[in-house]
């Protein structure tokens, strides 16, 4: 089959199937110094600080899911109602009495005033 094409033909397909095993070399070797670079990075400190500090996330994560699914966070949301129910109580407490206050004040106010209205005049109405 080889030897019906001319020279040229061959020699073509001499160079284009050495160009291809060039390039399965090169893509092999470039596969490999990718390969090396990954597991340098793997080594590098940024890579093992990052993967530390995702480690304390995750342990952070599971802590906090744990105290939930435990009721550990329920019972705090429980402390903090209860604590919020007595601060309201409290303060509607506080402004009942300061209401009640203001209300004993007014009433003063009208008693005085209605007592200066009552009050007897001399005879021409212009008080003494």
């Amino acid at each position: 089959m080889s030897t019906d094409k001319p020279k040229s033909e061959n020699e073509l397909e001499e160079k284009a199937a050495k160009l291809i095993a060039k390039g399965k070399v090169l893509a092999d070797q470039a596969a490999d110094f990718l390969v090396d670079k990954a597991k340098e990075i793997e080594k590098s400190e940024t890579v093992g600080s990052m993967s530390r500090f995702f480690d304390k996330v995750g342990t952070y994560l599971d802590k906090k899911s744990e105290e939930l699914h435990s009721g550990e966070v329920a019972r705090k949301i429980e402390v903090l109602k209860e604590q919020a129910e007595e601060k309201t109580t409290s303060f509607l407490n506080k402004a009942k009495q300061t209401s009640q206050k203001i209300g004993d004040a007014v009433d003063d106010q009208l008693e005085e005033i209605k007592g200066k209205k009552n009050k007897p005049t001399n005879q021409d109405g212009g008080g003494i």
